[in-house]
């Protein structure tokens, strides 16, 4: 099985970590297998939500926003919280409502992990404030998948190829972005992934069938894993094994880059659920994601 592309897709040979952003300081877990993909993958969300963004400390955590995105979802996020070192959950809150209300976003979205014990207080001080939790699932691919279908293979999404980010406009227009509060116009999620792939940490692929478009995806990489992240396929070939076989060609990549595993997370209520399990993918733990519309 061969992974095609029209070029390499790797931005750097090493594999680099992003510089943490002022105020941002994670504890670090254990150091059992399932505990260091799990960090990995909460790794590559901290790379996302920072690629091509503004990063700015809140206290223990760190905001980072796309004031071009700002009314999406995926444009204002508060991450990297540290509630160890929270004494007053109330206040800090109110502060992070404050400075996302000052960026003009309406959504607040706060990520934590699993309901640590360390993190049971502010746990518990979101949802008294009307937050909503939404876990999301971990998982991770160990072991070589099936083979992807013929005629599956990726186009590396250079930034600054118009005509390629415009096949993928139509692709995500024809998909559609998200459902509630993560839904996204086409056009503006579209600019959202190109601006965060002028950054080192993510690339971006253009799925195809036989040469003809039919999804999108985009790669991080964190320790010995690469994530697989906003796998989006077209309405028109959904039910065709596309899904299934982006996996295929990702773990491809990845043992093509020396590294050990593939990971996503996905939301209990949400396809990528479904994708992930029945293409082999464990459980490994998860994060919570709270949100507030203002």
């Amino acid at each position: 099985m061969s992974l095609q592309v029209s070029q390499s897709p790797l931005k750097h040979a090493t594999n680099p970590q992003t510089p943490e952003p002022a105020g941002a300081t994670v504890p670090l877990m254990s150091c059992s297998p399932n505990d260091e993909m799990l960090q990995d993958l909460i790794e590559t969300d901290r790379k996302f939500f920072s690629a091509g963004a503004h990063n700015q400390p809140i206290g223990p955590a760190v905001v980072s926003f796309v004031p071009e995105a700002i009314d999406l979802a995926a444009g204002c996020v508060i991450h990297s919280v540290d509630a160890t070192q929270i004494e007053h959950p109330r206040s800090w809150v109110t502060q992070v409502e404050s400075v996302v209300k000052d960026l003009g976003a309406s959504l607040v979205r706060i990520y934590l992990g699993d309901h640590l014990n360390e993190e049971r207080h502010l746990c518990e001080e979101l949802i008294r404030g009307g937050y909503t939790p939404r876990r999301e699932q971990a998982f991770v691919l160990t072991n070589a998948p099936e083979p992807p279908r013929p005629g599956v293979s990726f186009l590396p999404m250079d930034p600054s190829d118009d005509q390629m980010w415009v096949r993928a406009n139509e692709v995500h227009r024809v998909g559609g972005i998200g459902s509630g509060i993560y839904a996204a116009p086409s056009d503006k999620w579209t600019a959202l992934m190109r601006t965060r792939c002028a950054h080192e940490d993510m690339d971006a692929f253009l799925v195809t069938l036989n040469g003809e478009a039919c999804g999108t995806v985009a790669t991080l990489r964190a320790g010995g894993l690469l994530r697989s992240k906003n796998v989006l396929v077209d309405k028109r070939f959904r039910r065709h094994d596309i899904g299934r076989s982006v996996l295929s060609l990702l773990w491809t990549m990845a043992m093509g880059e020396g590294l050990s595993c593939i990971g996503a997370f996905a939301a209990a209520t949400t396809p990528g659920t479904h994708l992930y399990r029945g293409a082999g993918f464990s459980e490994v733990g998860g994060q919570v994601e709270y949100s507030l519309t203002r």
